[in-house]
């Protein structure tokens, strides 16, 4: 997510910000179907492959022209904007309001006890708070908990109700329906 800050264009970035959310359950997916045809021993390893692969694809990429700038390294930052934005693109407009946002932020943080004062603030804690307050509650629903435990789950409750109930869907292929709903709305 960081990456979309310091290198789409900032008219992109609302629309780009779901796009984790959406590898992450096309992820799951993919590690639930190879779960269901693989012992977990190969399943680790196959899921092994994509961070492995990203970090190759990472190599060729330039540093980001906020980094760059913060280093004062302008030459390399434009080069860098022009990467990301494309050749035909007029970039010295986005690099002198990335200098004068770090020119900025230097004044403005120049002493340590301003950032302390910004951490304590209301106009950080509130919103810090409203976000941690819905992850908590988040978390207290059990998700996290029946995704790791859901096939036993699944097949307790299957075993529980009986064969008799009419239903013919196997316990061990019910995450891949979840995960396909889980792409499906993400998506």
């Amino acid at each position: 997510l960081y990456i979309f800050l310091e290198t789409v264009h900032p008219s992109l970035r609302g629309s780009l910000v779901i796009i984790p959310g959406i590898f992450m359950t096309f992820g799951q997916l993919v590690a639930w179907i190879l779960g269901y045809f693989l012992d977990w021993r190969t399943t680790a390893f196959v899921l092994m492959a994509p961070p492995l692969l990203l970090a190759l694809l990472f190599i060729p990429f330039p540093e980001t022209p906020y980094w760059l700038v913060e280093n004062n390294k302008l030459n390399m930052a434009k080069k860098s904007l022009e990467f990301y934005r494309g050749n035909q693109h007029n970039v010295d407009g986005e690099l002198f309001e990335i200098s004068q946002n770090h020119e900025s932020k230097l004044r403005n943080t120049s002493n340590k006890s301003n950032a302390v004062e910004k951490i304590f603030s209301l106009t950080f804690f509130k919103p810090f708070s409203c976000v941690g307050l819905l992850y908590i509650i988040f978390t207290w629903t059990g998700h996290f908990t029946f995704q790791v435990y859901m096939i036993i789950i699944l097949r307790e409750i299957a075993s529980s109700i009986g064969s008799d109930n009419g239903s013919k869907i196997d316990a061990d292929i019910t995450p891949i329906i979840i995960g396909v709903t889980g792409v499906v709305s993400a998506c």
